[in-house]
């Protein structure tokens, strides 16, 4: 996972590509222009202490896969190799 706020004021010079990427694919940030990704289909903070029986399978899947929240214990992404302190 990529600290997306840290160095964001220079993100165009101080990020490093993947994690322009990780950014940009997994919150919305960091995006080059023709790149940016469409607004969060599902508004993952909604329902969250209860996302376990409250949430439907697709909004378990899709806030797990876009914003690493109510992921299922053996469903959470896997950690990105890239080094968050780095800019």
């Amino acid at each position: 996972q990529q600290d997306c706020n840290a160095g964001f004021a220079n993100w165009q010079q101080g990020w490093s590509p993947g994690k322009k990427q990780w950014c940009c694919h997994h919150m919305g940030r960091g995006c080059e222009p023709a790149a940016k990704p469409h607004p969060p289909q599902q508004d993952c903070n909604a329902g969250f202490a209860n996302w376990q029986q409250g949430w439907s399978p697709g909004k378990k899947q899709w806030c797990c896969h876009h914003m690493g929240r109510g992921c299922e214990p053996a469903a959470k992404p896997h950690p990105p190799q890239q080094d968050c302190n780095a800019g």
